[in-house]
Formats: C-alpha cells, sequence, structure tokens
C-alpha cells in the first residue's frame, strides 16, 4: 500500500512539476442612454478566473462571475434592477501558436442564479436559473513570462433560462462585436 502512495505521489509532483497555475479574469462597467430623454441603465460584470495548464495543448478552469444591472426598463415607468451569480467550468485547447499570440477554443459548461427586484409599477420580483453550453474562440497575447491578454470572441453554444424566467432557450452562433471577453491573466 505504501508503495502505491509513494507512486502517485510521485505521478502528481511530475505533472504538477510541469504544469503551471494561473489567475486573472475580467471586468466590465457600462452606463448606457438610448435617447436624451430616456433614464440610463448601469450595468457590472466581474469575473475572476482559475486554471491550470495541463501541457502546451490544454488547461482546465473555471470563471466565477458576479453581474449586477440597474434600470433595465430604460424609459418604462418603474425601475427594474438585477443581479446574478455565474460559475462557469471550462476546458481550453490550444490549436496554434505564432510568436506571442496563442489561439484557443474553450468548451464550457455554465450555470447562472439570477434574481430581479422590481419597483413602482412592476407587479413582482423574479429569481431563476440560466444554464448554457458551448464553444468560445480566442486569442491570447503574451506580454512577459507571468502576464498574458487574453481576448475571446464570441460564442457557439446553447442557453436555457428556468420556467421561473419564461422558460426561454437559445441555440447559435455570435461572433459579432458585442460578445467580447477581454481579460488579464498572471501565470505562475
Amino acid at each position: 500500500m505504501k508503495k502505491i502512495l509513494m507512486i502517485a505521489v510521485m505521478a502528481v509532483a511530475a505533472v504538477s512539476a510541469n504544469a503551471q497555475w494561473y489567475i486573472g479574469g475580467s471586468f466590465g462597467l457600462n452606463f448606457t442612454k438610448a435617447s436624451k430623454d430616456a433614464d440610463s441603465q448601469t450595468t457590472l460584470n466581474i469575473a475572476p478566473e482559475v486554471g491550470y495548464n495541463i501541457n502546451d495543448k490544454w488547461a482546465v478552469g473555471a470563471q466565477v462571475g458576479f453581474g449586477m444591472a440597474n434600470n433595465l426598463t430604460n424609459g418604462v415607468e418603474g425601475n427594474l434592477t438585477g443581479t446574478s451569480f455565474t460559475i462557469a467550468p471550462y476546458a481550453r485547447y490550444t490549436f496554434a501558436k505564432t510568436g506571442i499570440a496563442s489561439f484557443f477554443a474553450d468548451g464550457y459548461v455554465s450555470f447562472s442564479s439570477t434574481n430581479f427586484d422590481a419597483s413602482r409599477n412592476f407587479k413582482s420580483d423574479k429569481s431563476g436559473s440560466v444554464f448554457s453550453i458551448g464553444v468560445r474562440p480566442g486569442v491570447s497575447l503574451k506580454a512577459s513570462d507571468k502576464v498574458s491578454l487574453v481576448a475571446i470572441l464570441g460564442n457557439l453554444g446553447y442557453t436555457k433560462a428556468s420556467d421561473e424566467l419564461g422558460g426561454g432557450s437559445n441555440f447559435g452562433i455570435n461572433a459579432d462585436n458585442t460578445d467580447i471577453s477581454l481579460g488579464v491573466y498572471y501565470n505562475f
């Protein structure tokens, strides 16, 4: 039994010596005013991330996100605010490297818990969840040995909201400039 335990410890140590941990994430703050007479909308997103490079091609990680939005009604009498908490584990495959750039695809599963708080003319508050699965392409630019700039560009996937949020679903590809995530990673 001691030999098996010792072999297992040595195998984990060998894998850990080759692999690297990274931390990072993204941050977003947006103020929107649809017209000069409309109320403004404010959104905030914070998404820290941790990952582990298994080898030159594969990495695994998870992103934990918090989002908040205020005045989602934009021009309708009343106010609607929302908060969300998201966890999104992923597996990353790097398929091309050239100079400082690495091109990758993330296969992910995401679960979000969402809560909307209503005031004035809205009848009730809503809480529910959203499940997503898909693939996101991206690029990583190595700024130094320890720092990388990462951009995730679009999404191909499926999303399903719980019945409390209307039960809607969506399948498709989004490859325009409205679905870009920028972040910074620190590699250990």
